[in-house]
């Protein structure tokens, strides 16, 4: 499977500045997703605390150095089976406070809040089940201590949004909460200089609105750098990293690699540079690695940067490759862009991938794959519910016959049962137990499945979207089935009141094992659990970038 994605950057910084971002990719001669941010960075703000008579009761202290940044962005694409729109306004503000005689050592405590909003739909089939809205606020309270060329910041951060969509509205919920950890460093000892900077993050999602996130989800970012000067001319770098991802209950599509890299920079004349990177970074958890080429050119105010990054995935018997072409542009108002960026570079900063994305609901559909093969690539069950809703298309039934799971996948379509079972025979070779029913009363019948993830929680699966079901994990597959139906009928495509239930044999053969006439009472009407928490439809950190 091969991916071309194009990204364009422009970044002006300086005094006051603001970064546009956009990222546009070409799949099957479509274009899904796109990202603008702005932000003001480094707005200098002068603070006095005084009292009655005008003089400062804390001399020196907040008159200088506070650090004021602002963002603003607007997200528009498509992650799994959601689309639609959201922005985002964030403000933060972080005063520096000497706390050594000599005021090289300051302290800033500091606070970020961010709002946004957004509105989209819930995609099942090729088809729109619901739209929804959500409304976020969050905020990050941090403390960052600078001494010298070393800068520690601790912060910790709690979100909520509030929800409204066809089914109704829920109160103020909480949609995660964590702490982490970042640091830089410089030291220079001559005509060398070591780099090294790392972040840490550990955050908690709700899980009645992330069904598939584990417990703790964690971040861990390591780089290290070294520069040598080799001559008024030439520059060396090389650096090392390690960076990890663990997201994912099911643990198939964390990331953790190594990087390697090494460059050299050019000094042309006083105010013209030329530098050349290239990186490789193997993955320890699965078998496969990226590579990363950039060249730069530096002027006094002006920066421009195109790079490639590429990544291959290996499997059993086949391969998925992803390329990523990009260009970053920058440029400063009122000083001159930095000699050197003082900060070391990884894989991250060149735009993420499908491999990087937060709970990788984007999946690819490659028609090289055999239907084995697609399996092995999906994993586990939230890539295989979000491929299921995105590319399999309704197609109605020609009489009596009845298209294979190998049929339905070929041909990317199928009926309710067709799809129903071909989504069964993708779960049940990824170890996950499942199984296909269907239900009617003498004029209409429809099918679905039932699934159960790996930590024993079963869910109602149709077209591709996943319901909770609330029955004990090692309940009778009757019993489960039933269970499916009362809690949530009444959200499916055929909400009636059946008088005949039976599990699918999808080997032909329509029925399989009797389970009952009918699901005797139905629960009342209720907002059926489905996932759809707001990092998932948008990005992960939507409200504190990092």
């Amino acid at each position: 499977m091969k991916t071309l994605r194009v990204f364009l950057v422009v970044v002006l910084s300086s005094v006051a500045g603001v970064s546009l971002a956009t990222d546009w990719e070409s799949v099957e001669g479509g274009v899904t997703g796109s990202y603008l941010s702005a932000s003001l960075e480094t707005l200098p703000l002068d603070i006095s605390v005084k009292n009655g008579e005008g003089r400062s009761l804390i001399e020196g202290v907040l008159n200088k150095d506070a650090e004021m940044t602002g963002s603003f962005a607007v997200m528009k694409g498509k992650t799994g089976l959601k689309q639609g729109n959201g922005v985002r306004v964030n403000y933060a503000v972080a005063p520096k406070i000497p706390i050594s005689a000599s005021g090289e050592t300051t302290i800033a405590p500091g606070a970020e809040i961010g709002m946004g909003q957004v509105s989209g739909s819930y995609r099942s089939n090729g088809w729109t089940k619901f739209m929804f809205d959500q409304v976020l606020f969050g905020i990050r309270p941090s403390l960052k201590i600078e001494s010298g060329k070393s800068s520690p910041k601790m912060f910790a951060e709690k979100t909520f949004e509030k929800q409204s969509d066809d089914y109704g509205s829920e109160p103020w919920l909480w949609d995660s909460y964590g702490y982490g950890l970042s640091f830089k460093t410089e030291t220079n000892n001559g005509p060398s200089a070591l780099l090294t900077q790392g972040k840490l993050m550990k955050k908690h999602y709700n899980p009645s609105l992330y069904f598939f996130t584990e417990d703790w989800v964690t971040d861990v970012d390591l780089r290290a750098e070294t520069r040598e000067k080799l001559s008024s001319v030439f520059q060396l770098f090389q650096s090392a990293g390690y960076f990890s991802q663990d997201v994912e209950r099911d643990g198939q599509i964390d990331v953790e690699r190594l990087e390697f890299a090494g460059g050299l920079r050019v000094v042309l004349s006083s105010s013209t540079a030329f530098s050349l990177r290239a990186a490789y970074a193997p993955y320890l958890n699965d078998r496969g690695h990226e590579t990363l080429l950039s060249g730069a050119m530096d002027w006094k105010k002006y920066r421009i940067e195109v790079f490639q990054r590429d990544i291959v995935a290996k499997y059993s018997s086949f391969e998925e490759k992803e390329g990523i072409f990009g260009v970053n542009l920058a440029w400063k108002f009122g000083g001159a862009v930095a000699a050197e960026d003082k900060k070391v570079r990884g894989m991250e900063d060149y735009n993420g991938a499908s491999k990087m994305r937060f709970y990788a609901s984007d999946v690819r559909d490659d028609h090289q794959l055999s239907l084995s093969q697609e399996s092995e690539y999906l994993s586990s069950l939230s890539r295989r519910n979000a491929w299921s809703g995105e590319y399999l298309k309704y197609i109605t039934a020609s009489g009596y016959q009845f298209r294979t799971p190998d049929q339905v996948f070929s041909g990317r379509g199928g009926d309710c049962d067709e799809q129903a079972c071909l989504n069964t025979r993708m779960d049940t070779s990824n170890g996950y137990k499942a199984k296909t029913f269907f239900w009617g009363d003498w004029q209409y019948a429809h099918a679905a499945s039932v699934v159960q993830d790996r930590n024993g929680q079963w869910f109602l699966d149709e077209y591709g979207m996943l319901y909770k079901v609330k029955v004990d994990p090692n309940a009778d597959i009757k019993n489960v089935v039933l269970e499916a139906l009362r809690q949530n009928i009444a959200y499916t495509a055929l909400a009636n009141d059946p008088q005949y239930v039976y599990t699918h044999s999808c080997d032909g053969w329509l029925a399989d094992d009797y389970v009952a006439d009918g699901i005797g009472a139905r629960q009342a009407s209720h907002r059926p659990e489905i996932e759809f928490g707001h990092e998932l439809f948008t990005t992960r950190n939507f409200l504190f970038g990092d």
